[in-house]
């Protein structure tokens, strides 16, 4: 009897894991941008591309895109041996940051979470145990403004 009783508390003790709170259950997020004519630009490589990028800081250098992308530019910031650690996404002037979204959504599922500023601004982030992707959308005398901000947590810290 004792035996059985043994094997029931062990069985009630198995361990489940659980997603961090603020953690996207969808697909894992992507970590990379796709910026011709630079190609690929993804978080936690070697940044080695600087000669064609407009350098603002030590860490910190701006990449032009192809305005065919969508992108109007592409702030990268570096940690000391120059892996990318973020990547800022400054859309064209033709993303709508609804339109965003809904892609977004489409590819990751549901936000992280969601949130609106007295100003009006407005957050959506998906996040997985490795990268965080939040949208922004503000306004600004009657003109919008759509940002990405796309993260590696591990490098970031």
């Amino acid at each position: 009897m004792r035996v059985l009783l043994v094997a029931l508390a062990l069985a009630g003790c198995s361990v489940h894991t659980a997603r961090p709170v603020g953690v996207s259950g969808t697909a894992a997020i992507d970590r990379f941008v796709d910026a011709s004519p630079f190609g690929r630009i993804e978080l936690g490589q070697y940044f080695a591309d600087s000669s064609r990028a407009n350098r603002l800081a030590d860490s910190l250098y701006q990449l032009l895109p192809d305005a065919a992308t969508g992108i109007q530019a592409l702030t990268l910031h570096l940690t000391p041996d120059r892996r990318i650690t973020v990547i800022d996404i400054t859309y064209g002037d033709t993303r709508r940051y609804a339109d965003e979204v809904a892609h977004t959504r489409g590819r990751l599922g549901d936000p992280s979470r969601t949130r609106t500023d007295d100003d009006g601004s407005q957050y959506t982030v998906w996040q997985d145990a490795r990268t965080r992707f939040e949208l922004v959308g503000r306004v600004f005398s009657n003109r919008s403004t759509v940002t990405g901000r796309l993260t590696d947590l591990l490098l970031a810290r």
